[in-house]
């Protein structure tokens, strides 16, 4: 199977957006790294966005390269992510939203030590993945194909 028979013909969007992805996915484990520093210690929770962007990176390679490999990558990668970036965004807005007293909701998160939607950029990475996945599918399924 070709790459332009896997895919529709043209620029090879589910490619790019597959480096893409790859490419937020370092950046993003980069800076867990960062900022999760002083917290592996006391969460090992902690380690999770650091460990999973760099493999989640490596494991975007096959289908960047290979239009064959690309409905499986794009898929588990992109569900691990919207795993890995919802659980995140849980972990670090729930002790805000209980902690927050009298506090409003709006006030509490302002005030949050934890910056409350960087985990869900994990999250959104993994949902541009879901959706290469699901456009590539429709075309290879025939579902969309322009008229001639």
């Amino acid at each position: 199977m070709t790459e332009q028979s896997a895919t529709a013909p043209g620029f090879q969007w589910g490619r790019w957006l597959t480096l893409y992805s790859a490419a937020t996915f370092l950046v993003l484990g980069g800076d867990a790294a960062m900022h999760h520093y002083h917290t592996v210690g006391e969460h090992p929770l902690a380690w999770i966005p650091i460990v999973f962007g760099p493999i989640a990176a490596l494991a975007c390679l096959p289908g960047i390269l290979s239009a064959r490999w690309r409905p499986v990558v794009t898929l588990w990668v992109g569900l691990a992510a919207m795993a890995v970036g919802g659980a995140g965004t849980l972990f670090h807005n729930l002790p805000t939203y209980l902690e927050r007293g009298d506090q409003s909701i709006v006030a509490a998160f302002l005030d949050a030590t934890n910056p409350p939607m960087a985990p869900a950029a994990f999250a959104s990475a993994g949902i541009l993945l879901v959706l290469v996945w699901w456009g590539e599918r429709l075309w290879r399924t025939g579902y969309y194909h322009p008229k001639s």
